[in-house]
């Protein structure tokens, strides 16, 4: 049977309780609120995401979820480890969606807990540009200055070469910032892939960039926030 796809977008927070390096880190409270909570509200706030999903598997986390009046889907605990992929996750949030709903939304974008900074207005623009460009996918980041001629390269001896160069020394370089991922969601099933061919880049702010992995992360995080938006 043909899966029916309707044109709207969904927003799907892959937020797992485990975590090695910064123990509950979606559930800690980050400036007077759970770190969950203003991925959510930037979902929210979007004029383009029609629905938001929460992906756990903690019943700490659906609960923040469900005070936000948000779909929940209850991950299996095989999705939620360390080598669990966010390809994985996404997989099993959209065949959740097409069992329950009967159709599969025509967009997704990916909104991970981790990245606090991240405003409903970033997630306008950034839809914005991935319509205008008629991209396969999106990536959030910011452009990073790396210069070629000026690098050089160690190999496996330990020693210092110099790396053959193509010439190309104008090339922009991108570093991802884990903030905003946009996908068609039928490239995606077919690809199983965030970064298809056809992907566009959002620039973002470095200062927003901040995914929070470690301890030192969230504090220069919470420290950049309240400063933009005046938390005491």
């Amino acid at each position: 049977m043909k899966t029916i796809e309707k044109n709207e977008v969904i927003a799907i927070i892959p937020a797992k309780g485990y975590s090695r390096r910064l123990p509950n880190k979606n559930i800690m409270v980050f400036n007077g609120k759970p770190m969950l909570s203003w991925s959510i509200e930037a979902a929210l706030g979007s004029e383009f995401i029609k629905r938001t999903f929460v992906s756990s598997e903690c019943e700490d986390i659906i609960s923040v979820a469900r005070s936000y009046g948000v779909d929940i889907i209850n991950r299996p605990k095989k999705l939620s480890g360390d080598t669990s992929s966010s390809e994985s996750v996404i997989l099993h949030a959209l065949n959740h969606f097409n069992k329950n709903e009967k159709y599969l939304p025509r967009y997704f974008i990916l909104l991970q807990p981790t990245s606090p900074l991240r405003s409903s207005l970033d997630i306008d623009n950034a839809f914005k540009c991935f319509f205008e460009s008629k991209a396969n996918a999106l990536i959030s980041g910011y452009e990073i200055k790396f210069d070629p001629f000026k690098s050089l390269q160690i190999d496996n001896s330990g020693f210092l070469n110099r790396p053959k160069i193509s010439g190309k020394r104008f090339l922009k370089y991108f570093y991802q910032n884990g903030a905003i991922y946009i996908n068609k969601t039928n490239i995606f099933m077919k690809s199983l892939n965030l970064f298809p061919s056809v992907t566009v880049p959002f620039f973002m702010d470095k200062s927003k960039s901040i995914d929070i992995d470690f301890k030192e992360d969230f504090i220069k995080a919470s420290k950049y926030q309240k400063k933009i938006i005046n938390i005491k």
